[in-house]
């Protein structure tokens, strides 16, 4: 059904809760996925997660690093979906729902793929929902995987592997 699919990733176990749908949708043929990391413009600090789920401000590494970093990232996530040349990475500096919806413009996306906390009241309000920015500016279908606890929990597991 989708061709040619957008997936968010922002380097968090939660984030590759949405790889098992995208593993599904490359297992249909000839779906392109394309791996979108948003790297934070001139800025001091990143979002990270703790590990009880909450945002908390992580120092920004060098910006001459970091991209190469981020590449680093998705080249390993891709390699892990054993796609070959039907997953690109792509890294871009901007605001992440921007980033997200810029790449699948590019890209010519017919799906975005995502995970996203869920929140709401004052964490919404607080923290902006990326996922409900993407939602609403993308013109595009969007799958937003809210994961239960036990996918998150695999996730993280995957995700520390000692091979990554």
């Amino acid at each position: 059904m989708f061709q040619r699919v957008t997936v968010a990733l922002d380097g968090s176990a939660l984030g590759e809760t949405v790889l098992p749908w995208v593993r599904q949708l490359l297992g249909e043929g000839s779906v392109k996925v394309w791996l979108v990391h948003a790297v934070a413009p001139e800025a001091e600090w990143v979002w990270g997660y703790a590990a009880l789920g909450q945002p908390m401000p992580l120092p920004r590494p060098h910006a001459e690093n970091y991209d190469s970093l981020a590449r680093g990232y998705l080249d390993r996530v891709a390699a892990s979906l054993a796609a070959g040349e039907r997953v690109r990475p792509i890294v871009r500096e901007g605001e992440p729902a921007a980033v997200i919806v810029r790449a699948a413009q590019e890209t010519d996306a017919q799906l975005i793929a995502m995970s996203t906390h869920g929140r709401t009241g004052l964490g919404r309000l607080l923290l902006g929902s990326v996922a409900d920015q993407v939602l609403r500016s993308s013109g595009r279908p969007v799958l937003l995987i809210r994961p239960d606890q036990a996918a998150l929990q695999a996730a993280e597991q995957a995700h520390n592997a000692p091979d990554r």
